[in-house]
């Protein structure tokens, strides 16, 4: 849990005060959430976590400060059943508590952060989400890029990250399979886990998550139909899909977003730079309070979904059970929410164009919007705890197994292991450093430590990805050209490209300004195409390619 407005903190807070408001007494162990504090909630009892260092790959495992502290509120509130919804930012390591006491205790895969660091098995790019990791073995150059930020071809740093991932899949499995039960929110979650554990076979039922419904003002769609998107700015969340949707149209209809802080937002649409005319088409409405999600939502016509990837959506259910047809991306469980052409719209994940093409045809074709606001049966968060109590009550009958294994109160390292971490953390504070310098415009400075870390590791892509950038906003179109086709040559060079395609697509795209500036416009069309082959969607390249309006035989005179 990390969010106070997070579909799972939201769904911890109304589950908590259901079975507290049916006569429970419910403590809520959590740590100090980012950006706001939990509701009140009625009859519950709240405790957090103490304040924790930066995470580090071990103390998301285990964190004895915080396990003292979750051992201090267990004997103090006695719990008969602990049901843990997420163990990020407090640690596996807590369940060893529940075993040492031996209370037993049950686990909600939310999502996959139990095996995946990118927590939702998406590495970023557009690329396909992850379906299998191989037992782990596809898994380093991710675990790199999540903590480290780091690629590295360099097998000395791999060796070591693969011991720790089998040491963490180890130590997690074990711990879910001293579980009573763990739950599934959906068929997607259950099946992927089981692709991953087959051990948890026994383990794992379905128990769909619930919300509070929402009611919203009943109307006709209105013409140009009003759309919104709620989310995060995470690209997993798809919203560069959306706005590259929105922006192939000739008359884009009105969108609101509900995500970040405005002002974030807004720098982001000016980076990106997406055209001035779509613009005029979005209200960029930053945070909003969830008291008042019925307004938004009767102010709403469609809602847009366009995520990779969602274990159990919040926002596609609420907007259900307000009457407003979704329209959402064929990812994991919006499949099982939303009956196509009936309640809603799904396409393709990441194609922008076919999530233009319904927009377009919800805006021209008011009978088919129309038909679209029939609206299914919500489960509510009454009904979630319906079950859950029946599931408690079933748990409460049976003993805790215990695993070999999971008997450890803390994970170990070998030294060599934790030596190399140590020189990982060295690197990505000189990385933290380069970064600040360079959006300061302190270029020449950010320049010397991005080398200093390419003197210690020359295959570290996105330090070199970094000091390319320097040398191209420094004018050095030259040594960033030489630097831009080194990356390219050591992404090339990689046996397993996880989380590369957004360094490689941009290198091109670069690569592309850079030749485009030397009259070369046949080499700068091949980068683009070579950009857009990674990542169809990237719309400054397809923004300079349109600009261009170009074959790549055509002479260089031809460009505008």
């Amino acid at each position: 849990m990390g969010n106070a407005s997070g579909g799972v903190e939201v769904y911890t807070f109304s589950l908590a005060e259901e079975l507290a408001r049916r006569g429970h007494h419910v403590l809520l162990f959590c740590p100090k959430l980012k950006g706001a504090s939990p509701p009140p909630m009625k009859g519950v009892s709240v405790c957090f976590a103490p304040d924790r260092p930066a995470e580090s790959p071990l103390l998301n495992l285990t964190d004895p400060a915080v396990e003292t502290a979750f051992e201090d509120a267990v004997v103090k509130f006695k719990p008969d059943l602990i049901h843990i919804h997420h163990l990020k930012g407090l640690g596996a390591g807590i369940l060893s508590v529940c075993r040492d006491r031996h209370l037993p205790y049950m686990v909600t895969l939310h999502d996959f952060w139990a095996f995946c660091d990118h927590v939702h098995l998406y590495p970023g790019a557009g690329v396909r989400t992850c379906t299998d990791s191989e037992d782990g073995r596809k898994c380093e150059n991710c675990f790199l890029h999540v903590h480290f930020r780091g690629l590295t071809a360099r097998r000395k740093n791999v060796r070591p990250v693969s011991d720790f991932i089998r040491l963490r899949r180890r130590f997690i499995l074990d711990a879910l399979l001293s579980a009573e039960c763990l739950i599934a929110p959906s068929e997607f979650v259950r099946k992927r886990f089981l692709a991953e554990w087959k051990e948890l076979r026994s383990k794992i039922i379905l128990v769909r998550n619930g919300i509070v419904p929402v009611s919203a003002a009943a109307r006709a769609p209105r013409h140009p139909p009003i759309f919104g998107f709620f989310g995060g700015m995470s690209e997993v969340k798809g919203l560069s899909v959306l706005l590259n949707a929105l922006e192939s149209l000739p008359h884009p209809p009105p969108l609101q977003i509900y995500s970040a802080d405005r002002s974030i937002l807004m720098n982001w649409l000016r980076t990106e730079k997406y055209d001035a005319s779509l613009g005029r088409s979005l209200r960029v409405r930053g945070k909003f309070q969830r008291r008042h999600l019925n307004r938004i939502l009767s102010g709403l016509d469609v809602v847009v979904v366009p995520s990779f990837v969602e274990t159990f959506s919040l926002v596609a259910a609420e907007a259900l059970s307000a009457g407003k047809p979704v329209i959402a991306s064929r990812a994991g469980a919006l499949g099982e929410m939303i009956s196509d052409r009936v309640n809603g719209v799904l396409f393709s994940p990441g194609n922008s164009m076919e999530l233009a093409n319904w927009i377009g045809r919800c805006v021209s074709n008011r009978r088919f919007l129309n038909r679209l606001r029939v609206s299914d049966s919500i489960r509510t968060v009454h009904d979630a705890a319906t079950e859950m109590l029946q599931i408690y009550s079933k748990t409460l009958m049976r003993g805790i197994p215990i695993h070999p294994f999971a008997r450890r109160q803390h994970l170990h390292l070998p030294k060599k292991i934790s030596d190399k971490f140590t020189y990982l953390k060295s690197a990505h504070r000189i990385m933290q450093q380069a970064e600040m310098l360079r959006s300061q415009g302190q270029l020449n400075k950010a320049i010397t430590r991005y080398q200093r870390i390419l003197r210690n590791d020359p295959s570290h892509i996105i330090a070199g990805y970094r000091l390319a950038i320097c040398y191209f906003e420094a004018g050095g179109l030259a040594a960033a050209e030489i630097m831009f086709r080194k990356v390219l040559d050591l992404i090339s060079r990689l046996s397993i490209k996880i989380s590369t395609e957004a360094y490689e697509a941009s290198s091109a795209f670069y690569l592309a300004q850079i030749r485009l500036r030397h009259k070369d416009a046949g080499d700068g069309i091949r980068w683009l195409e070579h950009c857009l082959k990674i990542i169809p969607y990237h719309h400054r390249a397809r923004t300079l390619l349109a600009r261009i309006n170009i074959s790549p035989s055509s002479d260089i005179s031809d460009i505008r």
